[in-house]
């Protein structure tokens, strides 16, 4: 039976900032200082389901603005997706041993948003499922997994990691930390004190010698 491996999209696989940096600077050349993008973006990921449209939805509050033609330019922010993956995505996907893993693609967040930078991005086709989830992922992933059922998830929100472990004892998560900083600013501190990973291929010692233990 294959152990079922659930990965993390954004800032696990997929640079963000690139996309975040983009959008900011369409959004502040339409007259918006920073940090009126700043406190409506954050805003708009109050409820972790953020999407340009929402960001947008924010900032006419502020004051009004063509939204609409606005809405067009970020459209092509997605062009060069691909561009922003992290170097050694693809590589570490097409390493994974499909005839011991079921890998699953688990992203946390406004599911039209998601799927149009996944789509864009040109991963889908390496994945054996694709789950967009609004709701958090310790409740999501009831849907997925038996209680006792032992499965990996590798995500860059430590406390996500947190409360997924406390929900199913065998989880064995691996957090990745590209960079310094968490980038989510709606991640919370947390007492996670699991393993801890640069990159992404840094995962594949743990993902083998889990299943050679199952072996033996």
């Amino acid at each position: 039976m294959k152990t079922k491996l659930f990965i993390d999209f954004d800032n696990t696989l997929y640079d963000t900032r690139f996309l975040k940096n983009n959008l900011f600077e369409v959004l502040e050349n339409k007259g918006f200082s920073k940090a009126e993008v700043l406190a409506t973006y954050e805003k708009a990921s109050s409820n972790y389901n953020y999407s340009p449209k929402s960001h947008l939805g924010e900032l006419l509050k502020v004051r009004n603005f063509n939204s609409k033609a606005t809405e067009a330019i970020i459209e092509s922010l997605y062009l060069d997706a691909q561009e922003h993956l992290f170097k050694d995505t693809i590589d570490f996907l097409k390493s994974l041993d499909r005839t011991k893993f079921e890998v699953d693609l688990l992203t946390l967040g406004n599911s039209e948003f998601q799927k149009r930078k996944v789509e864009a991005s040109g991963i889908d086709g390496y994945f054996d499922r694709i789950y967009y989830c609004e709701d958090q992922k310790w409740i999501f992933l009831k849907t997925l997994v038996k209680k006792d059922e032992k499965f990996f998830v590798i995500d860059d929100r430590n406390d996500a990691l947190y409360k997924i472990c406390e929900e199913f004892k065998n989880c064995i998560p691996l957090e990745i930390n590209r960079t310094e900083k968490p980038l989510d600013p709606m991640e919370k501190p947390s007492p996670y004190r699991g393993v801890s990973i640069k990159k992404i291929d840094e995962a594949i010692p743990y993902l083998e010698e889990e299943q050679d233990a199952r072996a033996t």
